[in-house]
Formats: structure tokens, sequence, C-alpha cells
């Protein structure tokens, strides 16, 4: 990237090269999609892999009021990449919600999805909680910093504050400024009022969904909680991880080989992976 604000751009670039198609990733709660770097050791490198941010996170830009709005303006951003179908998508978290509404947008323009992959995300609807929980800007810091909230103690953290401590502690977001992280929590508890406001319409096709194992809560979320919205088959696979780290390496070592075969088997590529087999 020429410039340090194009890591925040709603298109970002993360193996431009190879001739297969390409693989889109869209982005989990807080809107940015670095993590999905970690992909490119697992995933041979004749796929291209792009993914997809939130809008605002390198300029002010309005706030998507629903799901459906944000999976129109991403499938345009795709097809600025691949005018045709068949795609690939996977999201993680919300990104795993965005990505189903992707699939079914794209359907509705009469594009095909060959592979649609989700990791640990469920209709928010159809899980069992007594009140579906919206984040506060305390919660999201404690998921930012990667802490428990007796660490950051009863007083109020600026988010000038909160970057120091990412760069302290060489987190992946340590290069955000106060600014840009205040950003992200607002992007995040938008992202969580409309998870709850969401109801996925109907794929025509198959999920790849992958379960985290770690602390889990009580709801009934699993895979027969996408049944009502997928038509195909769904191929569900258990991560040895917490929701929260499954871009993290150890979650991708278990996730990629499986992702990379699911990725030749739709792409028509399992003669070449045999071969490298």
């Amino acid at each position: 990237m020429n410039d340090p604000d194009d890591a925040l751009d709603v298109l970002l670039p993360l193996r431009t090269t190879g001739s297969r198609t390409p693989l889109f990733c869209i982005h989990p709660g807080g809107g940015i999609s670095w993590s999905y770097s970690g992909l490119l050791n697992h995933i041979g490198s004749e796929y291209p892999v792009y993914a997809i941010q939130a809008r605002g996170l390198g300029r002010p830009e309005p706030r998507p009021a629903s799901f459906e709005e944000m999976a129109a303006d991403y499938a345009n951003q795709i097809r600025k990449i691949q005018p045709e179908g068949p795609y690939l998508l996977l999201g993680w978290s919300a990104g795993g919600l965005i990505a189903q509404a992707i699939a079914c947008e794209l359907q509705a323009r009469g594009e095909r999805t060959a592979l649609l992959a989700i990791l640990d995300a469920y209709p928010v609807k159809d899980v069992a909680f007594e009140e579906v929980p919206v984040p506060t800007e305390r919660d999201v810091l404690v998921g930012v910093l990667d802490c428990n909230l007796d660490e950051l103690g009863d007083r109020p953290l600026t988010y000038g504050e909160v970057a120091e401590i990412l760069r302290e502690r060489g987190s992946a977001l340590a290069g955000l400024t106060g600014q840009q992280i205040e950003v992200v929590v607002q992007i995040m508890i938008n992202n969580a009022k409309l998870a709850v406001d969401f109801v996925p319409g109907k794929f025509d096709g198959d999920l790849l969904l992958f379960n985290s194992t770690i602390d889990r809560g009580e709801d009934n979320a699993g895979p027969g909680t996408w049944r009502p919205y997928i038509t195909g088959r769904i191929e569900s696979h258990e991560i040895t991880t917490r929701h929260d780290r499954m871009t993290q390496a150890g979650s991708l070592a278990q996730i990629g080989p499986i992702l990379a075969a699911k990725l030749a088997e739709a792409t028509g590529d399992t003669e070449t992976r045999n071969q490298e087999d």
C-alpha cells in the first residue's frame, strides 16, 4: 500500500496475484479486516484474497442502517474486482451475517456464490437470549484491549490512552490513533444493533460453518440455527478456540486446511490439489 490510510479502505487487497477466483473476507463487528491476513499462510498463492472493511474507518461517512444496505454496497465493491460469479465469501462474527446477506444480494442479481464460509456467527433473532445484548462502549474496549473489566478499573479511559496501551502491548491494532479507535468502537456498537434487527434471506446454496468451542454461552447457537436460511447442505466444524480468537494463528491452523480444500472444490481445482498432495 502506498499510503498508510489505504489500510482503512473499504476494499483491502491482501493478495492481488493468482489465477483462481478471489476469496472475499467480510469484516467482523469492529469493521477492520486486517486479521484475515493470516489466511494467506493456508490458502494457495493461486487465490487472490481481498478483505471488505466498514465505511467510516478512513474518513467520515454515514453509518449503514441495515445489514442489507451494507450487503448491497459490499456486493458492488466485490464486483469491481470480479464482475461475474461464482463468488467465494467468508465472514467472521458480524461478518458472517453480512457475508450471508451478500450471498443473498448477489443471488438476487442473478449471480451464484460457490462458497459461503462463516466463522462462528449465527442469526441473532434465532438465538435464545432472554434479552439480546448490545455492547456498551466499555464492553467494546474490553474486547479491543483483550482484558477484563477489573483490569480497566473504575476510571474512564480516553481513546488516546487506549491507543497507547495497544502500542505498549504490540497489538495488531497498535497503528490506530485514539480517534480511529473511537470510530471502531462506534462501528461495533452500530453493527451489534443491526445484528439484532437482521433477518437473513434464504440462500440457495451450501454453508461451511466453523464453530468455536471454548467459553461458549448458554444460548442455543449452532449449525441448526442457520437451517431456515440455507437451502443446501450445512457442513459444520468445531474449532478449539474462543469466538474472539477465530482469526488468530492457532485457530487458522485448524480452519485453514479445511477452507483450502473447500476452495479447491468450489473452483474445480481438485486435480491441481491432488497433484500438490
